[in-house]
């Protein structure tokens, strides 16, 4: 499944967004989906055996469930971005309540991202 130029974009300038429980964050290019693949799932897994949560795996997704610190949901996809390119991206979905712990679950929601980050590059 190919994601439209739309979206493409979207996830292309939101290389590092915020917004009401979500954090976006581009991973970058990768010569290929397999390897893309490999080194989400290894992060996830590596992420989720100290801080817990479990990690499925489809297609072109890697999904992190109840992944700490707080809770919060993973979508490390590796779509085709421009012919044979891969490009992987991550969002993070945690608590957005708009109560006085939103700072906490951003904080939460940027530390998960920088470890993700530093484990698969």
């Amino acid at each position: 499944m190919r994601l439209s130029n739309v979206t493409i974009v979207a996830l292309l300038t939101a290389s590092s967004a915020m917004a009401d429980g979500f954090s976006v964050r581009d991973m970058g290019e990768i010569s290929n989906r397999d390897d893309c693949m490999r080194r989400a799932e290894f992060a996830l897994n590596a992420h989720t055996k100290i801080n817990g949560g479990r990690v499925d795996v489809s297609d072109w997704v890697v999904y992190g469930w109840d992944v700490g610190p707080g809770r919060n949901d993973i979508s490390f996809m590796c779509p085709w971005v421009n012919g044979d390119i891969i490009n992987a991206f991550v969002v993070i979905h945690g608590d957005g309540d708009g109560s006085a712990n939103d700072d906490v679950n951003t904080d939460n929601r940027e530390a998960i991202g920088d470890a993700l980050d530093a484990l698969f590059n």
